[in-house]
Formats: C-alpha cells, structure tokens, sequence
C-alpha cells in the first residue's frame, strides 16, 4: 500500500462557508506549518497562525480543509512529504502541474476530499458545455441523495456550489487548470490545460499504491476507465495513451499491446520515486 496507511477522514459537504480555494491563503498556511515545525512549536492554534498569517478565522478554518484535502497537511497542522516538495519548488503554487496536484488529490477517493467534489468533475464538466450556481446545486443534491448521504439544507448545498465554482474559475484558486471560466450569465466549460508527463506519473503511481498496491500490472481500461486516475483528471484514453507512450519511452512503465486487453506494467517501485521527479525539470 502507500506511505498513507490509514485513509483520512473524508471532508463533510458544507466544509468552507462557500470560500473557494485561495492558492495565496493556501502557500500563507504552509508557510506557518512549516515555520512552526522547524521551530518546535506544537499543536500550532488557530490563533497564532492568525498572527503568522493575516487571515481570517473563516479564510483559516477553510483553507485548513483544502490543504488537507489536496493532501498538503495532515490534520494536526503538519505539512505532509508532498506538502513539503511543493512548499520548497513552487512555493506561491502557481504552476500549472502545481494546480494539477491540488485538483487530483481533491478529488481521488483515497483522498480527505468531499465525494461530491470528484463527482461533479468526473460526471457534469462536459468541455464547450456551460453551468450556473443552480446547477450544480441541484448536482450536489442529487449526489447526496443518490448516495443516501444526510439531508443538508437548501444554503448548505449552495454554499457548497460556490465554493467549486470559485476554486476553478478565481484568479487567485486553479483556473489555470481551464476546468471554468466565469461569465456574465454563469460558467464555460473550458478544455482543460494539458498535465506534465512526470505529474501524470506521480499521479499514476500514487493512485497505483491505493488502488493495486504491489500489482506489478494491470490492464489499460484500469488507468483509463471510469474508476481509474485520468478521467480525475480530465484525460480522454488518447490523450492517456500519448502520456504512457512518454514514460514508456522514460523507462517509467511499460505498455504492452501484443494481446487484449492491453497491459501497463510499472517500473518505480514507490510514489516516493515520482514525487521526487514532479520538478526535476524546471
């Protein structure tokens, strides 16, 4: 399995009053957790990274539940081995790939992320496509009920709305990603901004760990189907495919295509080798 042994608490629906995700408030909070494990401080309170920070008590509690949820800290307010990485080679998390790894471990269901979250990404983001607040409200509803989760009222639902719209379509949350882009009468559906060879690799090989564990293979459709990482991450099966082509040419995996089904063999031996690679290049 991976480094992540035991699976964390997922985040509750109504978790951020509506505050989208803010990668300035995000980079200001990892910053503080950081400072205070080099200097030894524990149980770092909401107070002092008040101080630390400038935010407010909404913005901290909020942007709390996005850097855990994007896998940055854990739920003691220590950064996470990710967390770190990102903290020391994109330290104001404006790269594109940067955005792509806050998105993936948002949504993968091994995740701390809100289900409901993975799947308005997976199933509604329909590219040339256009949404609203109402929308995707009545999504997140429909969500809860299908999956016989508790009822939460009408402004949880909307509040929960806004804060995805915001975090793909703010200057300062993932639209770099292309996910939304926001207009005068809702949201259009962008086609989504192309991911790094090696973050597709972290990605495959942290989604591989949690999924396949020590599997040394595994069919294609798994990777590219609908429980598999790319549809997370918004990647047809051609655009999968031509990513593959490149880390098979990198040594990274091997794709087999001799017989059916297709067959993806993996060449690292832990996500710690691909987590090592996200900024090898720049």
């Amino acid at each position: 399995m991976s480094e992540q042994s035991i699976k964390p608490k997922k985040i509750k629906t109504a978790f951020s009053e509506s505050l989208a995700l803010s990668r300035p408030a995000l980079a200001l909070l990892l910053r503080a957790f950081m400072d205070a494990e080099e200097q030894g401080i524990p149980n770092l309170s909401d107070e002092i990274i008040r101080q630390k920070t400038g935010l407010g008590p909404n913005h901290i509690k909020a942007q709390k539940q996005y850097a855990r949820g994007c896998g940055l800290a854990d739920g003691t307010n220590y950064l996470t081995e990710l967390g770190k990485v990102l903290l020391i080679s994109d330290p104001d998390l404006h790269q594109i790939d940067t955005q792509w790894l806050l998105h993936y471990h948002f949504v993968t269901p091994h995740g701390a992320g809100p289900d409901f979250w993975r799947y308005l990404t997976v199933h509604p983001l329909t590219t040339g496509g256009t949404t609203n607040n109402r929308t995707i409200t009545n999504q997140i509803q429909y969500f809860h009920d299908e999956e016989g989760l508790d009822r939460l009222g009408d402004s949880s639902y909307s509040s929960a709305a806004t804060a995805f719209l915001g975090t793909y379509s703010n200057p300062d949350g993932l639209n770099s990603l292309h996910l939304l882009c926001k207009r005068d009468d809702g949201y259009q559906i962008g086609l989504p901004e192309p991911i790094g060879t090696n973050t597709f690799a972290y990605v495959l090989a942290d989604y591989w760990a949690e999924k396949w564990g020590d599997t040394q293979s595994v069919s294609l459709n798994f990777i590219t189907g609908a429980t598999g990482p790319a549809p997370l991450l918004l990647l047809g099966s051609g655009e999968t495919n031509e990513i593959l082509g490149d880390l098979h040419r990198e040594g990274l995996v091997r794709v087999e295509r001799s017989v059916r089904p297709y067959t993806v063999f993996r060449l690292w031996n832990s996500p710690k080798e691909m987590r090592e690679r996200l900024y090898a290049n720049g």
